[in-house]
């Protein structure tokens, strides 16, 4: 028990309450990174290959009938239970490490701070000019204009809440709120729309022009076509989820977000560029109104 106690009092990040000054009084704290991001994108890592592996396995059966290795049908509920433990694994590693070391933010009558780790930074709420939406590394994040600078906070877990906070503590228009978009990867999900898409496709043409399927050939040249096939398969998802994961990300998100929060959400902060307005139409098509490009 004292190694859990241990653990329970060591805290490596900064404490802000320690930061506060006499009176100052605290409107607004949130504690810890999202996990959300993590939890999309292997979420749909592990539902596509769990649908890659049972589709390929049972197209072998169907199409091989006695030559296939009966073996790994009846090792497919295994070869499932991995991949969800793949996916398992290193969320809870996250969940793990957030939970023995988090991030804090705060709101005072005063200030706003946040702590990283070992440090503490603040910025006085009379010098914060506006708060907004900015993309970086695929991810939306808010960003604080004051003083002159751009503060990115990476690290909030309600993000849609955070922004609110600091627009009324500040007094600033506050940006309209993104929702389940705040911690989706477009690409990702294009990766994945594509592979979903491509995979049924190889299968198709591996039966109509004789390519050997999996676990239907054992000879070398079986082998290396198969991984060839896949390889080409798995680049052009790649290529696809870059250039179109914008469409993917609309079509799937639909239902779970408002117009706003799709407008907002694909533009943040980006370039007016051909691939975003291919998206924006996209998304005024299926919401049946029109969703301009905003800057912002």
């Amino acid at each position: 028990m004292w190694l859990v106690d241990r653990f329970r009092q060591k805290r490596k990040t900064a404490n802000l309450d320690d930061s506060l000054d006499p009176g100052e009084t605290v409107v607004y704290r949130t504690r810890g990174r999202s996990v959300a991001p993590t939890a999309i994108f292997l979420g749909l890592t592990v539902i596509i290959l769990m649908a890659i592996t049972t589709a390929i396995l049972i197209d072998a059966v169907v199409r091989t009938h006695g030559a296939i290795h009966w073996d790994a049908i009846w090792g497919l509920p295994l070869i499932i239970g991995g991949f969800a433990m793949f996916g398992a694994i290193p969320l809870l590693i996250d969940w793990a490490r957030q939970r023995r070391n988090p991030d804090d933010f705060m709101i005072t009558d005063r200030r706003i701070l946040f702590a990283d780790n070992y440090w503490v930074d603040w910025i006085a709420l009379s010098q914060v000019e506006r708060v907004s939406w900015a993309e970086r590394g695929r991810f939306r994040y808010p960003t604080i204009i004051a003083d002159g600078q751009t503060i990115w906070l990476s690290h909030l877990r309600e993000r849609d809440a955070a922004v609110r906070a600091i627009a009324n503590a500040t007094g600033t228009a506050a940006p309209p709120a993104l929702g389940p978009m705040a911690v989706v990867d477009s690409a990702s999900i294009g990766v994945i729309a594509a592979l979903a898409v491509i995979c049924p496709g190889v299968q198709i043409l591996q039966g109509r022009y004789g390519l050997p399927a999996f676990g239907a050939s054992n000879t070398l040249d079986g082998a290396l076509t198969f991984l060839l096939v896949l390889t080409v398969a798995v680049g052009v998802a790649l290529w696809l989820g870059k250039s179109a994961g914008e469409l993917a990300t609309v079509t799937i998100m639909r239902p779970f977000l408002t117009a706003d929060q799709m407008q907002a959400g694909l533009c943040a902060g980006r370039p007016d560029k051909r691939r975003l307005r291919v998206a924006l139409i996209w998304a005024s098509l299926l919401y049946g109104r029109s969703l301009p490009y905003t800057a912002g």
